[in-house]
């Protein structure tokens, strides 16, 4: 697994920007996956940075088993959206910018269906708004307990156009149980096909941990539960 830390002048956001890139060439799943990689771009929540959901969650891991580049932009608390009057173009920037300037940096596919985008409560958000309005680039969003719901955009969006979601909140999740269960209850009334885990956990670390392996594995078409242990070097063969 490769760890990177690149650093560069944004122009969306008009300032130097962090950004985290986890590739697989450690082959700690029993196979190295050949280039250009699936590529998941994900989004922080409220106040978190790239370092931090990397700390708690076990991104690298899945980066391995899976077979899966990770791009980890730092948050902002702006929801990954464009705001004109401050002159920062969030949405820009992760929908386009970042994805072009890594594909240009690494050995990333620029296919649409390896790419994909997922983010962790206002990531979350970001992922579902981000998602449906680059749709052409990413063809499945990983929304972990999203902040807020934009129900119009999912429901109305023509089939073919829509990308794969996989959404989850945790029963007991105060902040945004509620919300993700309307949006899911309005993705089903509308017939929109997608991937829903409600099940114990809260607005915390270990209940999307405890969905991450489902999340990967829905996004990379591998059967969940089956590529989950990394394996020694020594006992590769």
């Amino acid at each position: 697994m490769a760890y990177i830390e690149l650093q560069y002048k944004s122009m969306a956001l008009m300032r130097g920007v962090n950004v985290t890139v986890i590739l697989p060439t450690d082959g700690m799943a029993g196979t190295v996956p050949e280039p250009p990689y699936k590529t998941l771009y994900m989004l922080p929540g409220y106040s978190a940075t790239a370092l931090e959901i990397v700390t708690y969650l076990g991104l690298r891991a899945q980066a391995e088993l899976k077979g899966i580049a990770i791009v980890i932009p730092d948050g902002e608390n702006l929801f990954y959206q464009d705001v004109t009057q401050l002159h920062t173009f969030y949405s820009t920037y992760v929908g386009k910018e970042l994805v072009e300037m890594t594909r240009k940096l690494f050995p990333l596919s620029d296919k649409r269906e390896d790419t994909y985008i997922g983010g962790i409560s206002m990531g979350g958000y970001g992922a579902l708004y981000n998602g449906m309005k680059y749709r052409d680039t990413f063809s499945k969003v990983a929304a972990f307990s999203p902040a807020c719901d934009p129900k119009t955009a999912w429901c109305e969006c023509p089939d073919q156009e829509r990308p794969a979601l996989f959404l989850c909140s945790g029963t007991e999740d105060r902040a945004v149980y509620k919300a993700v269960s309307q949006l899911e209850a309005a993705l089903k009334e509308a017939g929109v096909s997608h991937t829903y885990i409600e099940e114990p956990g809260d607005h915390d670390f270990y209940f999307w941990e405890s969905v991450l392996d489902r999340a990967f594995s829905f996004l990379t078409g591998i059967a969940s539960g089956t590529r989950d242990k990394l394996v020694c070097p020594d006992r590769m063969e």
